[in-house]
């Protein structure tokens, strides 16, 4: 059963305060979200079932981010809280046909649930273009995919649909953690060998957006009770997930300073703080290192933005042995 969202309810009162016209474009918001929840959205892991979670749930979850994020709604006006709330429903519908080029199959789903009767070309292209642009590639071949998109006019209303695409894919990139996977199906190794670092990844972050603290905040749990040291192959697969949550850590700090560069509703979000804490079952490690913070600030010739780089003390070669050292003075 899907619980609406509070930016869901906020665009259901404004809707409902501008009379027939209101009611009509609420009840087909309505009708889009029940078809895609209850027909669409949970078979996407028919097709891919290696992905982490694109349910249902995943929508919710950016819905939810989306409205965090503004912190405000009312910075929208009401057609462009529509067209968001819209474009977040269908920007991952594609997956049904599988995941390569996902984003470019919307259209192709739009077009089944709005049929001739319903079909409105405006909001479609609207929708489309904003849902497309959260990954894929440019028309220049670069992961640019808000530069070409300009504002737009419907219901008589403008429509800033840079600063919506923006809010769409930096919501989608903070929909991360344990609700995206299955500790089960990890533990039973039941994903493929090429998927599952995405899952144990998901497993143990969690992801918080500060508004009033100008920053988002990543916070990993990372427990070494069954990393075996002095094994090659479990001591690989550790430093392959270390390794990983660094390029995970970089990637969402790029798209937050992308992705502000294109929304002023992001500007608020000038920094990225991650917190790191290991574990050996029950019992937490002492430090191995002072929270990370990633910020705006460039300095020319010596900027790096490299969790290792500013930070040598998370370096895997030298976080490794120590927590080694750490886990075998616990017992």
């Amino acid at each position: 059963m899907w619980e609406s969202s509070k930016i869901e309810d906020e665009l259901k009162l404004r809707l409902e305060s501008q009379g027939s016209n209101g009611d009509a474009l609420w009840g087909r918001y309505i009708s889009a979200r029940t078809l895609l929840v209850g027909q669409i959205l949970p078979w996407i892991r028919t097709k891919e079932p290696n992905l982490t979670d694109h349910g249902p749930d995943h929508i919710r979850n950016v819905l939810d981010n989306a409205y965090h994020l503004l912190g405000d709604a009312e910075r929208l006006n009401t057609e462009e809280l529509y067209i968001l709330c819209q474009s977040i429903l269908f920007h991952d519908v594609g997956n049904i046909f599988g995941r390569k080029k996902h984003n470019l199959n919307i259209n192709s789903v739009y077009g089944e649930v709005f049929n001739k009767l319903w079909l409105n070309r405006q909001e479609m292209a609207l929708v489309v273009s904003i849902g497309r642009s959260h990954s894929g590639k440019s028309t220049d071949g670069t992961n640019d995919t808000l530069r070409d998109l300009k504002d737009a006019f419907i219901f008589g209303s403008k429509i800033r649909v840079q600063n919506l695409a923006a809010i769409l894919r930096f919501a989608d990139e903070l929909a991360e953690g344990p609700q995206r996977t299955s500790s089960y199906m990890i533990e039973s190794a039941m994903f493929s060998d090429d998927s599952i670092i995405h899952h144990q990844y998901a497993e143990i972050t969690s992801v918080s957006i500060d508004l009033g603290g100008g920053r988002v905040a990543l916070t990993y749990h990372v427990d070494i009770e069954r990393v075996d040291f002095k094994d090659s192959d479990s001591l690989k697969q550790f430093c392959d997930l270390i390794r990983y949550i660094y390029s995970r850590i970089h990637k969402l700090d790029s798209e937050r300073r992308y992705c502000k560069h294109y929304s002023c509703f992001l500007d608020s979000f000038k920094k990225t703080s991650i917190f790191i804490t290991f574990w050996k079952g029950m019992e937490a490690l002492e430090s191995v290192g002072p929270p990370i913070e990633l910020d705006d600030l460039f300095i020319p010739g010596v900027d790096s933005k490299d969790v290792e780089k500013i930070h040598p003390e998370y370096g895997v070669d030298i976080l490794v042995p120590r927590l080694q050292k750490l886990s075998e003075e616990m017992g």
